[in-house]
Parts: C-alpha cells; structure tokens; sequence
C-alpha cells in the first residue's frame, strides 16, 4: 500500500511533507462549527515519529491538499498533554477540544 504524502504549513509558515504512515496519529479530537455562514470541520491530530518527535496540527479542512497551523516538537519533550493545551489555546481551539485530544493519547 502506497501512503499518501501530507504536506504541512507550520505556524512558522515553513511547509514540509511527511509520509503518515512514518508518524502515527496517537490522539485526536474533532469539533465543527460555523464560520461565514457555512460548517467548518476541524481535526485537532498528535502524531509521533518512531525518533521521538511530536507533530500536533490543525486539519481545519479534511482532505485539502495542505494542512496549517502545525507544530513539530523535539524528542525531549515528556509532558506533550501541556503541549496540546499550549497549541490548542493559542489556535483559538476551545479547552474541551484539547481535553478529548489528552484523553485520546491516554487510551
């Protein structure tokens, strides 16, 4: 089976491109709301690589060929919860979001 290639903006604008299939999803959470008269489906996705990194971002458009508003953090990190909340707040995602996300990484 061939992955298919993500690209992603980062929040510090540069774009990379990652094969999912070298960094599993290990926790998400969904909401939909409404903006400018129309549903929006958000996807708030943690993944990690098999090195210890950790990927959070935002899929504000499921499917779209790019995807914004992500981050990679180092191997070092230990308390990536912290991390989703930081990410979630400063995205304009509401708490319950990150929460449901945490709960999703916990098992």
């Amino acid at each position: 089976m061939v992955s298919r290639i993500m690209t992603i903006r980062l929040s510090s604008g540069l774009k990379i491109e990652l094969d999912p299939s070298d960094w599993p999803e290990i926790g998400s959470a969904c909401r939909t709301s409404v903006r400018h008269g129309g549903y929006v489906a958000e996807k708030l996705i943690v993944r990690r690589h098999e090195d210890g990194r950790t990927l959070i971002y935002i899929d504000a458009d499921p499917g779209a060929d790019i995807l914004v508003q992500g981050d990679i953090f180092p191997p070092r990190i230990r308390e990536i919860e912290s991390y989703v909340f930081r990410f979630s707040e400063s995205h304009g995602l509401p708490e319950w979001v990150a929460e449901k996300c945490v709960e999703s990484i916990r098992g």
